[in-house]
């Protein structure tokens, strides 16, 4: 039985992530020829761990407007804390949505095989979402990529306080979707919060290794070979 729908999970899947918390403010910094201490970048990780919990509870509203604002002030206490004038956590939050999530992002880059693997399982009428562990920014992520509309559902962990392989986070899908777990595959590049996680629940799935040169059941190494993944779980 051929799959009715396809998740994804995004970092590493969908698109290359590469992220540090303390380069991306620091770059955010010199984006507005703002001069910050040496220290500054291990500070603002340092608060914004402190505030985790808190950064959660906000996502789980899944207002993004509120979570904007949530950085704002995470970047105007910062700045407060270096005796610096938090005035400039706007300039700092302009520059984070060119640097994050424009057209140019230096965080994510989408992968050759996405659009027309994605592309193909539209043709075929196979419907598709995505589950990720990740913040409200997946959705910016995705428009930045050029890919969010492809997609039925984004579901983005934190905002709904769970994280893969937990399977309430799968639950999220198969009720949107009104299929029976058996006909969903997802496709991961971990083994246990994508592969492990979506078998427990009753999913089909497929692990994603670039990394490997000859690949075989359950792992590719790109995503074009869907059609293979499609037979094994026929």
């Amino acid at each position: 039985m051929s799959p009715k729908v396809v998740t994804f999970d995004c970092a590493q899947t969908l698109l290359e992530v590469d992220w540090s918390i303390r380069r991306y403010i620091a770059d955010c910094a010199e984006e507005i020829s703002l001069e910050i201490p040496l220290e500054g970048p291990a500070l603002y990780e340092s608060m914004y761990a402190e505030r985790l919990a808190e950064y959660v509870a906000v996502n789980m509203t899944r207002d993004h407007e509120a979570c904007d604002r949530w950085w704002l002030k995470l970047g105007e206490d910062w700045l407060t804390s270096m005796g610096l004038a938090p005035e400039r956590a706007s300039d700092l939050k302009s520059a984070s949505e060119r640097i994050g999530f424009g057209p140019e992002s230096r965080l994510f880059k989408i992968y050759d095989d996405v659009a027309p693997t994605l592309q193909h399982l539209q043709e075929e009428g196979i419907r598709i979402g995505v589950l990720s562990n990740w913040d409200y920014s997946l959705h910016k992520s995705l428009k930045g990529a050029g890919i969010y509309e492809d997609f039925e559902i984004v579901v983005a962990s934190l905002e709904y306080g769970v994280e893969k392989p937990d399977p309430r986070l799968f639950q999220v899908v198969i009720d949107h979707f009104q299929v029976a777990p058996e006909e969903i595959l997802h496709i991961g590049d971990n083994p246990i919060d994508d592969l492990e996680g979506a078998l427990a629940v009753g999913m089909r799935a497929a692990l994603i290794d670039r990394s490997v040169l000859l690949p075989s059941e359950p792992v590719i190494n790109d995503l074009r070979q869907i059609a293979e993944v499609l037979s094994w779980n026929s």
